[in-house]
Formats: structure tokens, sequence, C-alpha cells
């Protein structure tokens, strides 16, 4: 399983989300793909990261960016260590 990080600086005050790369808004660190303009204002994509482990330690813009999981694929139900 790999694994991609979406760093949001806009939404929601700053925040990183991991998502499984077969997720529908992750779509291989594409994001959605109804969202056709090649620049995002909003955030950037990390990754592919082969663990949740390596994910966890992507350099963000913000150091205290919030860390949470997508509620849609669930990557934290993986039997994996975050750590």
């Amino acid at each position: 399983m790999m694994y991609f990080v979406y760093e949001n600086w806009i939404a929601h005050g700053h925040h990183a989300r991991v998502h499984k790369a077969t997720c529908r808004h992750c779509n291989n660190g594409r994001g959605q793909a109804h969202h056709t303009d090649a620049s995002d204002d909003n955030g950037q994509w990390h990754g592919p990261f082969a663990t949740m482990a390596e994910a966890r330690v992507v350099p963000l813009r913000h150091a205290d960016a919030t860390w949470t999981f997508c509620k849609v694929c669930r990557p934290d139900k993986e039997r994996q260590s975050w750590s």
C-alpha cells in the first residue's frame, strides 16, 4: 500500500491529511479527477510513501500543522505503526 499526504494551508487552518494512494480524493497524488487546474492555491500533495511512518515525517510548510486521516479511505485502520 502506498500513501500520500495532502498539506492544506487554507481551509480549516493548516493541516495535513494522510490518504491511501487508491483513495478517490487522492488519485495517486493528483487529487480529485474533477479538479483539472494544475495549480492548487490551497495546498500540495506529498508522496508517495511506502509506510505511514514515512508519510508522517514529510517536511510541511508549517511545523505546527494538525495531522488527520482521510475519513473515506481510512488509512488509520491499517495495521501499521504511525510512528
